[in-house]
């Protein structure tokens, strides 16, 4: 069951949001998407767990439902364009921007201020350093950094299984 809020606790335009996610105040969830010729059609779906912080932007999709996935950490002045997949477990850390139509593999972790650009897949398990660029998609368990991000090495720790 979604959760009700007042317009000045959160500003969810098209979105459902589970009743067990915690959206912050100043939160902004399901946002018209910015894609020129293209409106917005499609809700943001906020799964169970997911946690939402101050200021953060997610923008409804387009041509597909937004979705942050179950458990998945939304950090203070993030910007999640239309059509975002966040899978289950992400952690989006402050100011990072994830462009339209991207996707985040489960488990996967988005450092400070890191870009992931527009149509772009990062797999399962990964880490994006601070202040990244991401152009390219990035297979699962690896760790990539710099501008534009580049491989650096595998991921130590095990892709979780669920």
């Amino acid at each position: 069951m979604p959760q009700q809020y007042g317009f000045h606790d959160v500003e969810a335009r098209w979105a459902q949001i589970d009743e067990s996610a915690h959206i912050s105040p100043m939160s902004v969830i399901g946002a018209p998407g910015e894609w020129l010729g293209k409106p917005s059609s499609h809700p943001v779906i906020v799964r169970a767990g997911a946690v939402v912080r101050e200021f953060a932007s997610i923008h409804a999709g387009c041509v597909r439902q937004t979705i942050v996935g179950e458990e998945a950490l939304v950090m203070t002045g993030s910007y999640e364009a239309h059509d975002v997949i966040l899978g289950r477990n992400v952690h989006v850390a402050p100011n990072a921007t994830i462009g339209g139509l991207a996707e985040i593999g489960d488990y996967s972790r988005i450092g400070l201020n890191a870009t992931v650009l527009p149509h772009r897949k990062v797999g399962r398990n990964c880490i994006i350093g601070a202040g990244s660029v991401v152009t390219h998609d990035i297979p699962d368990g690896q760790v990539w950094a710099g501008n534009p991000a580049t491989y650096r090495k595998d991921v130590d720790r095990p892709i979780p299984s669920d």
